[in-house]
């Protein structure tokens, strides 16, 4: 019975980090899309204002497994073609503890938002 409630504690934990960790990237993914829909109404390359926002949050392009995709228009969605909106998606491959038991030592986490430019505002979309 031991063994057991030690495996579900370990599923537990692994998949709260797990949740802790979408929950960061999602919030990142949001403030860098709204940086890059404000950035390119200022002028700015919609990546480069998104990847600083990304990287300001703890995901940083292209470091420790971590992609950072900035597309305007987006490439999916609603907003799909539209000129003023900007794409961010973040991933990961998140290393586990537990879920290593089942062949899984990581855990790829993913996060998306879009964010519209709206005279000299951006709101998110999607």
């Amino acid at each position: 019975m031991i063994v057991v409630l030690v495996g579900f504690l370990g599923l537990a934990m692994d998949a709260g980090y797990l949740a802790g960790v979408k929950s960061r990237m999602q919030t990142a993914a949001d403030t860098a899309a709204m940086a890059g829909a404000m950035g390119t109404s200022r002028g700015e390359a919609a990546p480069d204002a998104a990847r600083s926002v990304a990287r300001l949050n703890g995901f940083t392009h292209a470091k420790n497994t971590v992609q950072v995709s900035v597309n305007t228009p987006p490439q999916y969605g609603d907003f799909r073609g539209d000129a003023e909106a900007v794409e961010v998606m973040i991933s990961q491959n998140v290393p586990t503890s537990f879920f290593r038991i089942f062949h899984m030592p990581t855990a790829e986490v993913k996060a998306r938002a879009v964010a519209r430019r709206r005279n000299q505002r951006a709101e998110l979309g999607e």
